[in-house]
């Protein structure tokens, strides 16, 4: 049971008895913040590998840290977390999953953070050009052939994504 005292848990700030911050299982929190920085480290390279096909420099990948700690300040559902924890251990996953959450999940955690990370890409002097429309003329059929192969795509990472999710959030 947390102590409170004028709306300040002393629990969760760990510092009213020790010198450095400690969880409540007795461990340094230090440790605890370097394990989910590194989490966010590793999951900013496989969004970004996603998004571009190319892991981001490291002043991206921090970016997308800070963007985060920001931007992602409620505690996720456990489902949620299980299915960005998927994407994090099975970075081939994110295509599908991310195709399915939009259907399913559409404010979930993942689509937030695939979100976040388009965001700091598409900001970025490296990546901006992948979100930019192609300069080049491409004809009608062309066209309509282009686009027919993506709805085709568009549809089988959703079917995949949607067979591949209640495996994700049991994982």
């Amino acid at each position: 049971m947390p102590i409170r005292a004028a709306g300040v848990d002393f629990a969760a700030t760990g510092r009213i008895c020790f010198s450095r911050p400690v969880n409540a299982e007795g461990s340094e929190a230090g440790d605890l913040e370097r394990e989910l920085e590194r989490e966010l480290e590793h999951e900013a390279r496989v969004l970004g590998r996603y998004l571009v096909g190319a892991a981001p420099p490291p002043e991206l990948v921090e970016r997308y840290a800070q963007a985060c700690r920001l931007l992602v300040t409620s505690p996720a559902r456990p489902r949620e977390a299980s299915v960005v924890d998927f994407v994090r251990r099975h970075p081939w996953s994110a295509a599908p999953l991310d195709a399915a959450s939009g259907l399913l999940a559409p404010r979930g955690l993942l689509r937030a953070k695939v979100l976040i990370m388009a965001a700091v890409l598409e900001t970025s002097r490296e990546f901006a050009g992948e979100f930019l429309p192609s300069e080049r003329p491409v004809g009608p059929a062309r066209l309509v052939a282009a686009l027919a192969c993506l709805g085709l795509v568009g549809v089988v990472q959703v079917l995949l994504g949607a067979a591949l999710y209640p495996i994700a959030i049991r994982s």
